[in-house]
């Protein structure tokens, strides 16, 4: 099972750099788990760029459509929120210092770790140094510094 965190998973409907190398990639993944906090956060990612001015109104509704299809059509295995998953969240980042885990990332990789995926994309540097650091195969989208 490969976890694919939000900001890899905001490529496929969001032109970005990576965006068809992410697509590519994702059509051959079998089973690509996200999780509730993926949904809200991808919502919340296509309404910012809509403020922000890189998106017109036409461009939000089809982005924030084409991913509701997507998980209505079971596309993504949509992975339950674990009762423990703060205190996950909180381990992972203790597991990881020095590298500056953010919250948000520490809770996909603990929703990850629980649901025992064995893969994790991402298109942060940090949360894949993170990803690798606890156990987890991970795939980039992001440049090569």
């Amino acid at each position: 099972m490969e976890y694919i965190d939000t900001s890899a998973l905001l490529k496929a409907y969001v032109p970005e750099p990576d965006s068809d190398a992410f697509v590519d990639w994702a059509e051959g993944v079998p089973t690509r788990c996200i999780s509730p906090l993926s949904a809200i956060e991808l919502h919340c990612a296509i309404h910012r760029r809509h403020r922000m001015g890189l998106l017109d109104g036409r461009q939000r509704r089809s982005a924030i459509g084409d991913f509701d299809r997507e998980v209505d059509a079971d596309l993504y295995k949509l992975l339950p929120w674990p009762g423990d998953g703060f205190a996950e969240g909180r381990a992972a980042i203790e597991r990881c210092r020095p590298i500056p885990l953010r919250v948000l990332d520490a809770l996909h990789l603990a929703v990850a770790l629980h649901h025992r995926c064995t893969g994790f994309a991402t298109a942060d540097p940090f949360q894949a140094r993170a990803a690798r650091r606890l156990g987890l195969r991970v795939k980039t989208f992001f440049p090569s510094a």
